[in-house]
């Protein structure tokens, strides 16, 4: 995957001198974004040093469509852009199976995925009322990282109004929201 992006960073230079950012973007779409999204779910179980080739290469492909200096932090990059982080990406997948289980329209075999907090004690908190899942006890870091917690953190990011769109409206509003729940988690 590193080779692909690799190559997709060197056609991007020698089209940005000549190129508007709309053609760049749509170059991006073509020659970057298809390999990303692929197998995100299993991406989220990943450590940080195993992600760092491909997030580096990914903030370099965005300094380049900006002529942006090496240094220049790529979060505000990404954002004028409007194009998601590979940790963005991921959060979105985690959050869109959430939301998937919430709404019952995964497979039967993912039923026991998630389980709600109503179901888990019955005391009346505020965490209990707002459609949320419950997060296991795990001791492992292979744990830590799993579906089950990580989905459930970021499904706990979210407002309640968000939470209850429909599936059509759901993905459009959280990706407004990811810089916001990134400062939360």
């Amino acid at each position: 995957m590193c080779k692909k992006l690799a190559y997709a960073s060197y056609a991007l230079l020698k089209l940005r001198a000549f190129s508007p950012i709309s053609t760049l973007k749509t170059v991006y779409y073509a020659l970057v974004h298809p390999h990303l999204p692929y197998g995100l779910a299993c991406w989220s179980n990943a450590t940080k040093t195993s992600l760092k080739k491909i997030i580096i290469l990914q903030n370099k492909i965005v300094r380049l469509m900006t002529y942006s200096d090496q240094r220049t932090p790529a979060s505000g990059l990404y954002k004028s852009l409007q194009i998601l982080a590979l940790d963005n990406m991921i959060k979105l997948t985690l959050i869109t199976i959430a939301h998937s289980f919430h709404h019952k329209t995964l497979l039967k075999s993912f039923d026991n995925l998630f389980k709600y907090l109503k179901t888990s004690h019955s005391y009346s908190t505020r965490i209990r009322e707002d459609q949320n899942f419950f997060k296991p006890s795990v001791n492992t870091n292979i744990g830590r990282k799993s579906i089950q917690c990580r989905g459930v953190e970021a499904w706990h990011s979210l407002k309640l109004d968000i939470k209850l769109l429909g599936s059509t409206s759901f993905r459009t509003q959280v990706k407004k929201h990811l810089p916001d729940i990134d400062q939360q988690t």
